[in-house]
């Protein structure tokens, strides 16, 4: 069998007890004797210990009597091995020391090595105190606490710092199951993590750390009050603003009945405009959302701020410099920030039923609402009629502006009055143009009309005999002679146009026919296209209609003729069959005899002229008869 490998410098972080001490010296379970000959006691609970050292199990101490442990193997194991391993080396790294105080933080030294002549176990009440004390050439001394499953308590490290001196705690559990002895006191020397239990001088730089704290803050203090009092006296010189879009909002609610809600002349911290300008904006555009159909159930002074953000002072400041109007209140006694005086216009607005309060909520009365729409519907309704009006208005003056000017004459003379003819229009006597502007009615569309015609007539267009009383009657004459003249003109150049159609369209179909029958062209340009109709020539020459016609039927007729002759060429074929058949049969002159004279068997047709088709063929050649008879 062989050998285990020796563990016997790890055995500190296994459970089963690896020291044990006799007459007050700690000895390793490789330095005793097999069993109760070791004379060794538990360091951790006094109790007599045996020595198990055989070839299978890890050596290790058991309590005498039962064999089981007390508990604290582990943790007892790893003191005493800390101590052998420290005693060993007679050095260990520090953690960097950072006092802290007051919510600043510094570094007193960096990590740095630690020198010692001994290492010792402290014993305190009848147990054994879980760390290894170490003491310098100079006197100074270190506790170590080895955590492997449990750290320091509270409790603990009060004591500990009741007791002055300075102390570590390294982290070791991550080796607890490790095999390698030698790692595991690298890990305790240098590389597993420690922190600082206690060290007097960080409770005396963590003092001075507070001291100098707290000093800042009173002096930040000192400097934001100082800021914030000349911030306060800037926001309270700057100049008052009196935006024209926001009168008509407050027009709106004093007409509504609500003027006694938006009033105030001074504009408050944090506004540049009148009081009662803000009021009326934050009213009328929180309205004004709720007819747009956006939720306002939720009211709140944060809510109205942001929507008259205009009317607010602004900090053209970089951010980190800004100060917020709600925190000047506390720097600045007698500041009341633009959220306090929102919320103040917000009980006004809920005391007189604007705003109604459920479930922690505000929400904007229906009532008012309502009120709003029907109040703005109706005074877009009387703006739009307005604004008819004056385009009916523009309208017809400018209209008539054109017909005086058209007509070159004066809207007043000796022979007419345009003053009197806007009082007593022709168009509805007994109503005045203006009764017709306003109206807007059938009588009104009529006179636009009417004049609309004139001013047609007068630039030269078609003629009315409509004056509606207006001096334009020379004018009438002028377009009569001037649309006859133009009749005229135009009559001569449609029958010119006329005239070069039908030699157009003659021209077209005499083209179209030489090119397609050539000789045979102009008799059949004479010939009827139909029985009872007129030649092509004639038809082509009365309409477009009348050339597409006989194209068409020009196109039937050379088809006709295509087809007639490829007929005859099949015939032919068939008739030299034939004669070919009879030259055969007999000599020429009875052969051309045969071919020529009339059969009752054929209807009284000669075989050449019956023979058209392969039937009628086949019937010919079967008059030839056989030879014998011949």
């Amino acid at each position: 069998m062989s050998r285990r490998k020796d563990h016997s410098e790890f055995l500190g972080f296994r459970k089963e007890l690896a020291y044990g001490l006799r007459d007050g010296v700690q000895v390793s379970i490789r330095d005793v004797e097999r069993g109760a000959a070791c004379r060794c006691i538990c360091p951790a609970c006094g109790g007599e210990l045996v020595a198990h050292k055989g070839d299978i199990l890890v050596h290790h101490f058991a309590h005498a009597g039962s064999g089981e442990s007390c508990g604290t193997g582990l943790e007892t194991n790893a003191h005493l091995w800390a101590k052998q391993a420290l005693g060993a080396h007679l050095w260990i790294r520090l953690p960097p020391l950072v006092a802290q105080g007051g919510g600043l933080a510094r570094q007193v030294h960096r990590g740095q090595d630690f020198t010692f002549l001994k290492a010792e176990l402290e014993k305190r009440a009848g147990e054994i105190v879980p760390d290894v004390e170490l003491t310098a050439r100079d006197g100074r001394r270190l506790i170590v606490e080895v955590l492997v499953t449990h750290a320091c308590g509270p409790e603990k490290i009060a004591r500990i710092r009741a007791g002055g001196v300075s102390a570590i705690e390294v982290d070791l559990s991550a080796w607890k199951d490790c095999d390698d002895a030698e790692e595991v006191a690298q890990a305790l020397l240098t590389k597993a993590p420690r922190v600082w239990l206690f060290n007097p001088k960080l409770d005396e730089v963590g003092a001075l750390l507070a001291s100098e704290a707290e000093a800042r803050v009173r002096a930040e203090a000192a400097r934001q009050k100082e800021a914030g009092r000349r911030l306060v006296a800037r926001i309270r010189k700057a100049p008052v603003r009196r935006p024209r879009e926001l009168e008509p909002m407050r027009a709106e609610l004093v007409r509504l009945g609500y003027g006694r809600l938006v009033g105030g002349a001074r504009p408050g911290d944090g506004f540049v405009v009148p009081a009662h300008l803000w009021k009326a904006a934050a009213l009328s555009r929180l309205v004004a959302r709720a007819l747009d159909g956006r939720p306002v159930d939720q009211v709140t002074p944060e809510m109205l701020l942001g929507l008259i953000r205009d009317c607010l002072w602004s900090d053209d400041r970089p951010p980190r410099q800004r100060a917020s109007l709600d925190a000047l209140r506390s720097a600045v006694p007698g500041f009341r920030p633009p959220s306090e005086a929102m919320q103040a216009f917000m009980d006004d607005l809920q005391s007189e039923g604007l705003l109604l309060y459920r479930k922690g909520d505000h929400r904007l009365s229906p009532a008012l609402i309502e009120r709003v729409r029907s109040d703005r519907e109706a005074r877009r309704a009387a703006a739009a009629a307005e604004a008819a009006r004056l385009r009916r208005e523009m309208d017809v003056q400018a209209g008539l502006e054109r017909l005086f000017a058209l007509a070159e004459r004066p809207t007043e003379d000796d022979a007419f009055s345009l003053a009197a003819w806007t009082r007593n229009s022709p168009v509805a006597p007994g109503r005045s143009l203006a009764d017709l502007v306003m109206a807007g009615d059938a009588d009104w569309r009529a006179l636009l009309s009417g004049l609309s015609a004139i001013e047609r007539m007068l630039e030269g267009g078609a003629l009315t005999d409509e004056l509606l009383g207006l001096p334009f009657e020379e004018r009438l004459e002028e377009a009569r002679r001037q649309a006859a003249w133009i009749v005229a003109q135009e009559r001569a150049a449609q029958e010119e146009a006329e005239r070069r159609a039908r030699a157009g369209r003659m021209v077209a179909i005499r083209e179209a026919a030489w090119a397609a029958l050539n000789g045979e062209a102009e008799y059949w340009l004479s010939s009827p296209l139909a029985p009872g109709a007129a030649c092509a020539i004639r038809t082509s020459e009365q309409s477009d209609e009348g050339l597409g016609a006989a194209l068409g039927a020009l196109r039937r007729h050379v088809a006709e003729l295509e087809e007639a002759a490829r007929k005859a060429v099949v015939i032919e074929g068939f008739q030299a069959r034939l004669r070919q058949a009879a030259g055969a049969s007999f000599e020429p002159a009875r052969a051309e005899f045969f071919l020529n004279n009339r059969r009752p068997e054929l209807g009284m047709a000669t075989p050449l002229a019956y023979c058209v088709d392969e039937r009628s063929l086949r019937e010919a050649m079967s008059l030839l008869g056989s030879r014998s008879k011949r």
